[in-house]
This record gives structure tokens, C-alpha cells and sequence, in this order.
């Protein structure tokens, strides 16, 4: 269901500060494939070339409106047939990796030590998809305190991690709805 105004998510904005800070990301080239009407990125990264991709008119429509940063693309198309122009240095993927059959198709221009963000409220789904694929590494998840409204980058404890995602065959995860971070090794 298309929202009826672009929204702004606070836990992806948190997100996407700590990936900056510890990857220490300054204006990437950046890869949104179902975007729907989520304008977060903008707030933290305003000088990227940012690549909203979703196929609902709408949805676009309604970026536009917002008058995103002026490097901000809106494309109308499937993300499994268009690929920004540029090498791409991360791909969010939110709820465009659940039913997706083939997550890495979603990844389309990611360049080699590029980065990825999978997450999905549901399902660990498209991040086991990931874990399974030898072109890419987790690196770590994000962890959320809410008593104390943070995110951190866990980059420490990526073996156990890891167990979790191979163990974790629930259709509702305890583990979904967590920041997935890979590297594209080759």
C-alpha cells in the first residue's frame, strides 16, 4: 500500500549515522530499489547521488514533491532491470528483499567493497540470501536500545551473528527488522 506522503523513518536515520560513522561514508553513491515514499536517506547523506528506484507512480510522484537534494534520481522502473549509471557504494535494501527471489539482482552496480543494508521487518530472509552468496561478507548488524532511543554497529560479534542468521528459519524472526550489513568482497 502507497503511503500518501513521503515519511522519514528516525531508526533508519539512526542507522544510517552509525553506518556513516564507522564506515565512514561521505557521500556515497547510493542505491534505494523499492523506496516507496522514504525520504530518509536525504537527512543524512543531502550531498549523495541518491538513486530512488520503486515501480509506483505514486510513490515517485510524491519524492518528488518533496524536493529532495539536488543529486536525488527518482526512477520509475523495477530495481531488477535499471542500475544507476554510476558504481554504487551502498544499496538499501528494506522491503524490497523479502519476496525476493533473487536479493543479489537487487544489487545490480554495487561496487567491489561497496556495502549493503538489508533489512525487513518481517523476515531475515534476503540478509540469509546475502550470507549465502560468496560475493558478499556481513560485517555486522545494527543494534537498537530503546530505552536509551540508539544504534549502534556491531562489527564485533559478526560469528555470532552469522549462527543466527543460519539458525534463524522463522517465517516472523526475532532477528528481522535489524540492519544487515555486508561488504561485496568480489
Amino acid at each position: 500500500m502507497t503511503e500518501n506522503k513521503t515519511v522519514t523513518v528516525p531508526l533508519f536515520i539512526r542507522e544510517y549515522r552509525a553506518l556513516q560513522e564507522v564506515l565512514r561514508l561521505k557521500n556515497p553513491v547510493i542505491s534505494y530499489p523499492a523506496c516507496g515514499t522514504d525520504i530518509s536517506l536525504a537527512k543524512v547523506f543531502p550531498e549523495s547521488e541518491t538513486y530512488y528506484i520503486d515501480t509506483d507512480a505514486n510513490c515517485i510522484e510524491l519524492l518528488r514533491q518533496a524536493h529532495l537534494p539536488a543529486k536525488s534520481y527518482l526512477i520509475r522502473q523495477s530495481a531488477y532491470e535499471y542500475a544507476p549509471p554510476d558504481p554504487v557504494d551502498l544499496v538499501v535494501l528494506r522491503a524490497a528483499s523479502t519476496d525476493a527471489a533473487d536479493v543479489v539482482g537487487l544489487v545490480r552496480g554495487l561496487k567491489q567493497g561497496g556495502y549493503v543494508i538489508e533489512s525487513h521487518w518481517g523476515s531475515s530472509s534476503g540478509a540469509r540470501k546475502l550470507l549465502a552468496d560468496p560475493q558478499f561478507k556481513l560485517i555486522g548488524r545494527m543494534e537498537y536500545d530503546d530505552i536509551k532511543d540508539t544504534c549502534v554497529f556491531d562489527t564485533q560479534n559478526v560469528a555470532a551473528i552469522t549462527q543466527q542468521l543460519i539458525g534463524d528459519t522463522d517465517v516472523i524472526s526475532k532477528y528481522a527488522g535489524k540492519g544487515y550489513v555486508f561488504q561485496k568482497i568480489t
